[in-house]
């Protein structure tokens, strides 16, 4: 199953966790530089994404997403920050995690999905976040665990 497939399968709820500050996306450089020069996000490849989430808000599943912001934020974090605002227009529940509330716990944990609390689906990215494939690991119970800790922690994307 690839990761779009799991995230289907969610039937109450989808989390996710971001802890990497940067992605090394292709195709993302271009926008990243637009935002540099304008200060405007380019949402046009989002239209899919927002897509597969009115589908699953329609089957009264909740998403949900915590995003780690660490200090000074890198150009990604703010960038990504703006694109995420435009999401929970469309109905993501999105908050920031302040890097003073990070635990080691978490850090060991990095980037992951949860979906329904049963499947946990733990990202992983090279040195310079490149996206590497996903694993999928046993241990739910320290992930939901944390995710109810990120929950509690993190405040709302203003």
């Amino acid at each position: 199953m690839n990761l779009l497939e799991h995230l289907e399968t969610a039937q109450k709820s989808i989390f996710r966790f971001e802890y990497l500050q940067e992605f090394l996306v292709p195709g993302e450089e271009t926008s990243l530089k637009r935002f540099e020069e304008t200060g405007e996000v380019d949402v046009s490849d989002m239209g899919e994404w927002w897509s597969f989430l009115k589908s699953l808000h329609a089957k009264g599943v909740r998403t949900e997403r915590v995003r780690l912001v660490r200090e000074p934020q890198t150009r990604y974090t703010t960038c990504e920050l703006l694109v995420h605002k435009k999401s929970v227009e469309q109905g993501d529940d999105i908050r920031v995690l302040k890097e003073k509330d990070l635990t080691p716990d978490l850090e060991r944990l990095g980037d992951f999905w949860l979906v329904d609390d049963k499947i946990v689906l733990r990202m992983n990215y090279s040195p310079s976040g490149e996206y590497l494939g996903f694993e999928e690991v046993a241990d739910t119970a320290s992930y939901v665990a944390a995710r109810e800790y990120l929950w509690a922690h993190a405040l709302p994307l203003a």
